[in-house]
């Protein structure tokens, strides 16, 4: 999974300049528990994983699972935040 960040809620980071990993994942618990519910819904519609992670392979695991998602048909260049991926 990967989860952005917001400007609202900047990395905390010791003296030392190392991530305050306790106070980042407080901070972010709400977004990381979305994911994993998503992660959990998504799992459910029976779509695997690549075996290999090349760009055909991811490309057409991504390009699957939007589909079954959120019932699109997406071209490769399609911009996902325009077609309404984003909510």
């Amino acid at each position: 999974m990967i989860l952005a960040t917001v400007r609202e809620k900047p990395f905390v980071y010791t003296d030392k300049g190392t991530p305050r990993r306790k106070i980042i994942l407080e901070t972010y618990n709400h977004e990381i528990q979305i994911c994993y519910q998503m992660h959990d819904e998504i799992s459910g519609l029976g779509t695997k994983a690549p075996i290999r992670w090349d760009t055909q392979s991811v490309l057409e695991f991504v390009r699957t699972t939007v589909h079954q998602v959120m019932e699109l048909s997406l071209g490769d260049t399609d911009d996902l935040f325009l077609r309404g991926c984003d909510r």
